[in-house]
């Protein structure tokens, strides 16, 4: 597998728990930044919630690895709670 640019939109209160999880793998470059989810509730009613986005590369023999750290490190427990998770092959094929 070639190497992976993950790509997660979490909630704030598990930021910690993955960036520590991060370091264990070895991850040295991780970009975080401020982010809103939407959520659609009831009929057309859109609800805001507070999101942290993280983007970093592993490389593709440990990406399967990291991935499920990443979902085990920031599941909440609630459903609906815990955000999306996005991940993209790096390609060399230009």
């Amino acid at each position: 597998m070639p190497a992976a640019v993950v790509k997660a939109f979490l909630n704030p209160a598990r930021l910690e728990a993955v960036l520590h999880m991060l370091a264990r793998f070895g991850v040295g470059e991780v970009l975080v930044a401020g982010a809103v989810g939407l959520e659609e509730e009831g009929e057309g009613e859109m609800q805001a919630r507070e999101r942290v986005a993280v983007e970093f590369r592993v490389a593709g023999e440990m990406a399967e690895e990291v991935l499920a750290a990443l979902l085990s490190a920031a599941r909440t427990g609630r459903r609906g709670n815990d955000g999306k998770v996005f991940v993209l092959e790096e390609g060399g094929g230009e």
